[in-house]
């Protein structure tokens, strides 16, 4: 689990020093003042039918029980399908040709949106594609907001993960030149829990 905290350091400390102490805690790794590769996972399921239709694709997907908060709005749901069936009249029926030619341009835009952001196509379906991009967080803050205009059915996130980068030694220096510099930077991860 990676937890990102902003503050003082005594505050931080102490967080850490609380983190440590809970039972099922192996290991608490403080990254402050490394260089760390941060990653994030998302799974995206995306419409290739337009964003028109996005709103019937939904509730096609949508679970048949009604939550306690269904049953709450009833008045509101009742005013929203009014509005979402004056919008649907509104909708140009479009010929088989034509929605084809439309899915098909959808598809290949994504796909190519997706190789730009060097991600993956993980499931394709005759009105949905599934993406997947594995990213830095603001990458895939920007990778949802191009998706928007396409309709996004549903999206999950890992979250952050973190690692601290490699050293990079010179090779030609001396080995107690190494030594001595692995020993002043080190790389701020306690492994003794790990060590037999």
């Amino acid at each position: 689990m990676t937890i990102v905290l902003r503050g003082e350091s005594e505050v931080v400390e102490q967080a850490r020093r609380q983190l440590e102490d809970l039972v099922p805690v192996w290991a608490v790794l403080d990254y402050t003042g490394y260089k760390v590769i941060q990653r994030e996972l998302l799974l995206v399921k995306v419409s290739i039918l337009g964003p028109e239709h996005v709103l019937a694709q939904m509730k096609s997907r949508r679970n048949s029980l009604p939550t306690a908060t269904d049953l709450r709005s009833i008045p509101q749901k009742e005013q929203q399908q009014k509005e979402e069936d004056e919008y649907a009249h509104q909708i140009e029926i479009m010929s088989p040709s034509n929605a084809l030619r439309q899915t098909h341009d959808h598809l290949h835009a994504l796909t190519e949106l997706t190789d730009l952001f060097k991600g993956k196509v993980v499931d394709v379906s005759s009105d949905c594609l599934s993406l997947e991009l594995s990213a830095k967080p603001d990458r895939v803050d920007a990778f949802l907001k191009l998706l928007q205009p396409f309709g996004i059915l549903e999206a999950a996130r890992s979250g952050m993960m973190a690692m601290p980068r490699s050293l990079i030694y010179d090779r030609m220096e001396s080995q107690g030149e190494e030594e001595e510099l692995a020993e002043d930077v080190g790389s701020g991860v306690d492994a003794a829990p790990w060590i037999a």
